[in-house]
């Protein structure tokens, strides 16, 4: 009978941890959104700010990367109550790898023009302006398969443990 390291399964269940707190904060962080209430705002100020970082490993090329940020902030009002918000989306902050595709999305939300807000009802300070109620069918499809994807090799990695444990 082969025995498998304990150390083996220690790492298929820390990843597996791993992926469910991705998962569950990307459910959280993106996803929930689609379910928040949705009141007017209007963009205050915007603009783009210049960011460098050094390159990753996987990334070729000088070893300083430019990026672009849209910076904005938006008012809105909800129960009387008036909040301003900076995020375009709950992930991460709103960075493009080139100036056109910024400017694309600065275009869109120039000072004084009126913005769909969705904000947590819960806590309204917390507000976004995309939203997963925005996404495509496809991409949210794309999501589930590629969990799904995730939970199958997961999946086959603990199968594959455990018949290296069986008799022989």
């Amino acid at each position: 009978m082969k025995r498998v390291n304990p150390a083996n399964w220690l790492i298929l269940a820390s990843a597996f941890a791993g992926v469910l707190m991705l998962a569950w904060f990307a459910y959280w962080s993106f996803i929930g959104t689609g379910n928040w209430a949705t009141v007017k705002g209007t963009v205050v100020t915007s603009e783009i700010k210049e960011v460098s970082r050094p390159k990753r490993s996987n990334e070729i090329g000088p070893t300083m990367v430019t990026e672009y940020e849209v910076i904005l902030e938006y008012r809105y009002t909800v129960s009387g109550t008036e909040y301003t918000g900076n995020r375009i989306w709950s992930l991460s902050r709103a960075i493009f790898p080139s100036r056109a595709q910024a400017e694309d999305t600065l275009a869109k939300y120039q000072p004084g023009s009126t913005v769909d807000v969705h904000y947590r009802p819960s806590n309204p300070a917390d507000a976004v302006l995309w939203s997963a109620a925005m996404l495509p069918t496809r991409a949210k499809v794309g999501i589930g398969v590629l969990l799904a994807l995730v939970s199958l090799i997961m999946l086959a990695a603990a199968l594959w443990l455990r018949s290296r444990s069986a008799p022989a």
